[in-house]
């Protein structure tokens, strides 16, 4: 699973909100899925945007989900062997990785 990676290094006063866009997916219903790197859903949202900056050092993965019918992911569920939506649904075939650093004094580099 290829995808972009991104470093984020948490400093005091600056954003942490990372912004999406969508390219040719399919359907009007559609939610982009942060998981941690065992890809466990942390969030689920239908913004073009996510705030980073409530979560701990790590590393995340955004994912995009194109679905059918009422939407049934939730935190906690695993994206690969839990059922995301009570009709046909399509995750992105990759994703985006996100390490996110909160540096402890001295400058940090991912």
């Amino acid at each position: 699973m290829g995808g972009r990676i991104i470093c984020s290094v948490l400093r005091r006063g600056a954003s942490s909100t990372l912004r999406f866009q969508r390219i040719g997916s399919l359907g009007d219903k559609f939610v982009y899925l942060v998981t941690n790197d065992a890809n466990k859903i942390i969030a689920a949202t239908s913004q073009d945007s996510f705030n980073f900056g409530n979560l701990p050092g790590g590393t995340y993965r955004v994912w995009g989900l194109a679905y059918g019918g009422q939407l049934l992911a939730k935190a906690g569920q695993d994206i690969f062997s839990d059922v995301l939506a009570d009709d046909c649904s399509g995750l992105s075939f990759n994703s985006i990785t996100v390490n996110r650093q909160i540096p402890q004094g001295e400058a940090s580099h991912c």
